[in-house]
């Protein structure tokens, strides 16, 4: 295989190398035949677990569907804090998906199927994570969290007493806080103080496992 391929040829691949067609590998890994042929075709990114899905229906390392390459000169100048990584390790990367912005402030709306883009991060940083974000506003600015940064999220309904989590407020809106329980209560905290808390009707649907900073 050529190191050079795309992901959605890396996929094809080892489909066409274990003779399955797409129906096929949609009933072992449960992921639907369109889904996947627009991933083949690149039209879509998948998400960490849907990669592992295909990974172990396809019986492949998940690091198959990285790769390794040459330090990354764009993301580096705007994400600075990544430099470092492509300088001193010659690491594998992963493509993770970029499902919309988050507002460390007001809540806002996000299509849940909806990805806007991708960014290629080392192993090391997106290990664990289902997908990443961009910040939008400054509540969490106290605790690191800027406009514009990559917030790394994993999808779980729970967050622990002081974890920064994702959270949906009323059904349909979503804010990026730190959960804070105790007592017997619940409620979502800024960073920032000009930013009430947020004490009911919401929920958690994930947490952040790592930063990538924006600094200019």
């Amino acid at each position: 295989m050529e190191k050079s391929m795309s992901l959605g040829e890396r996929i094809k691949y080892y489909r066409k190398k274990l003779g399955l067609s797409q129906d096929v590998l949609s009933v072992k890994s449960g992921i639907s035949s369109p889904s996947i042929s627009d991933y083949e075709n690149n039209k879509a990114i998948p998400r960490r677990q849907t990669l592992e899905k295909l990974a172990q229906a396809l019986n492949v390392d998940i690091e198959e569907f990285s790769e390794e390459k040459e330090p990354q000169q764009e993301l580096s100048k705007e994400y600075p804090g990544l430099k470092n990584y492509f300088d001193m390790y010659s690491e594998r990367f992963i493509h993770m998906s970029v499902l919309g912005k988050v507002h460390a402030g007001n809540p806002n709306e996000i299509p849940e199927d909806l990805i806007i883009g991708g960014v290629d991060l080392p192993l090391s940083i997106a290990r664990g994570a289902d997908y990443v974000l961009k910040v939008s506003g400054m509540s969490m600015k106290e605790e690191g969290i800027d406009e514009n940064d990559i917030v790394l999220i994993r999808l779980q309904k729970y967050a622990e007493n002081g974890q920064v989590c994702i959270a949906r407020i009323g059904g349909e809106k979503y804010v990026i806080k730190r959960f804070r329980q105790k007592d017997g209560r619940t409620w979502l905290e800024s960073a920032n103080s000009i930013y009430e808390p947020i004490t009911d009707n919401f929920e958690v649907i994930g947490i952040i496992t790592g930063l990538v900073k924006k600094f200019i």
